[in-house]
């Protein structure tokens, strides 16, 4: 067990990395938050759309904070692994972290590709704390103490059996939805925008799905197959997984400084 807690500080020295390269390329990027609303024309009584600047934001301080969170979160994995020998399966924390990584991931991408209004980004940011909820509600419905096992309890065995797959199944539909939004906001600035997107927009926006896709396909597949006694240990399945979400960060990350150098 202790040499699996390698891993997790090998994560902790790669996400500690990105913040110390945004500081070092003085990445910067801020951004103003706005509200559409109607408004009357008083001259021609007719009613117009109309946008007011809410705040500005710098959205350096939240790729701070999400790379911050996930260093906290393996530092802290590492000195679990370091300190005991339990194999559970179950950590609940994993969800949170990466609800909550996952959606300021969403709020920077979003905002760099141009999305300013404040009640878009605030449904943004809602949908990816269900998306959170979702797999903590999941995971604590597939914990074995929750799962009936006795042979008189069949009816609500085969319930517990199928009621974390519909969740599971909402929260892959919530996680994804989000990021499609913001990839039909994208298209439409190409299509109706006078300046013409650059290849940064698009590998942004990719990226950053492919993270979401990567955290769904490998996350899923590969825990599922542990929780079915069809992977041989966790724990490294679990290392497989962690590893291939840094991966992905590292495009995203590359795809935002090369937006906010």
């Amino acid at each position: 067990m202790r040499k699996f807690c390698n891993y997790h500080m090998i994560l902790v020295a790669g996400y500690f990395s990105f913040i110390i390269i945004s500081f070092s390329l003085k990445l910067s990027f801020i951004k103003t938050i706005d509200i559409s609303f109607l408004s009357q024309n008083f001259l021609t009584r007719s009613w117009q759309s109309a946008t007011r600047n809410l705040y500005d934001i710098e959205l350096m301080w939240l790729v701070v904070a999400i790379f911050g969170i996930l260093s906290i979160y393996h530092l802290i994995q590492a000195i679990r692994l370091g300190r005991q020998s339990s194999k559970s399966n179950h950590h609940p924390a994993r969800w949170l972290i990466n609800g909550l990584t996952l959606g300021l991931m969403l709020i920077i991408t979003a905002s760099l590709l141009g999305i300013s209004d404040a009640i878009y980004l605030a449904i943004l940011a809602v949908a990816m704390l269900i998306f959170a909820g979702l797999g903590i509600v999941g995971e604590y419905l597939t914990a074995p103490s929750n799962v009936p096992a006795s042979s008189s309890e069949q009816q609500p065995k085969i319930m517990f059996q199928t009621l974390p797959s519909l969740v599971f199944k909402l929260h892959k539909i919530i996680g994804v939805l989000p990021w499609l939004g913001v990839g039909l906001s994208l298209w439409a600035s190409a299509l109706y925008s006078f300046e013409l997107l650059n290849f940064s927009h698009w590998s942004l926006y990719f990226s950053g799905l492919l993270l979401m896709f990567t955290f769904l396909i490998v996350g899923y597949f590969l825990i599922e197959r542990q929780r079915r006694g069809l992977a041989s240990n966790y724990v490294r399945v679990e290392a497989i997984y962690h590893i291939s979400l840094f991966v992905g960060s590292i495009g995203w990350f590359w795809s935002i400084a090369n937006l906010m150098n």
